[in-house]
């Protein structure tokens, strides 16, 4: 794991590439809107909370960051066709040394709405990337990990410096997505230590 440098000029990517995901999805599914804004907030089990990579996990990699744990969130949204969706997300925009992290996993009905959400994620995620005026690419590296029926993993880059990690996933009727930026990994050994954990705990269910 390394840390990426300063300036933080990745910082509204946060913001874009969720929006770009969302609207991605909503396209592919052909309902607008309407479909994603139908979602209602739901209890999320200890069970459920156990599944979410979070910040207390993150800092294992990293040197002297105290998390702010008030910043951090995990909430299930359900959605018309019941499908539903846990996220966690971490953000401390105004610390220089903070990282921006969020993790999901989308259980779909069927594979072929597990298929549909993966390709809206990784569309989203491009789209995310050209809203802007500052350069951002993701070199996709598949040596560096894999996992489940179909996945892509890559390191964020700004303006050819890298900067996070984009990880996403499909196993079945789930969908894993990873977005990370202010430190990135690019080893192998270290990509598995950090992700291997929480899929095993999802492969278990």
């Amino acid at each position: 794991m390394r840390t990426s440098s300063k300036p933080r000029a990745w910082l509204w990517l946060t913001v874009l590439v969720p929006l770009a995901v969302v609207g991605t999805a909503a396209l592919l599914l052909g309902l607008g809107f309407g479909f994603n804004a139908s979602g209602e907030s739901e209890p999320l089990s200890a069970g459920e909370r156990a599944l979410l990579l979070d910040i207390e996990h993150l800092v294992r990699w990293m040197d002297g960051y105290e998390p702010d744990v008030d910043r951090e969130s995990a909430v299930k949204t359900r959605f018309l066709d019941d499908s539903y969706e846990l996220e966690y997300s971490y953000e401390v925009s105004e610390d220089d040394d903070a990282p921006y992290l969020t993790y999901s996993i989308t259980f779909e009905g069927n594979e072929g709405d597990a298929r549909t959400t993966y390709a809206s994620f990784w569309g989203g995620t491009r789209a995310g990337f050209l809203l802007g005026e500052v350069s951002f690419d993701v070199d996709e590296r598949a040596e560096l990990f894999s996992w489940g029926d179909e996945s892509r993993f890559g390191i964020l880059k700004a303006d050819g410096r890298p900067f996070g990690n984009v990880f996403l996933a499909r196993s079945g009727t789930r969908v894993v997505y990873l977005l990370l930026a202010g430190l990135y990994f690019d080893e192998a050994p270290a990509v598995e230590g950090f992700l291997v954990p929480y899929l095993e705990r999802l492969d278990s269910l």
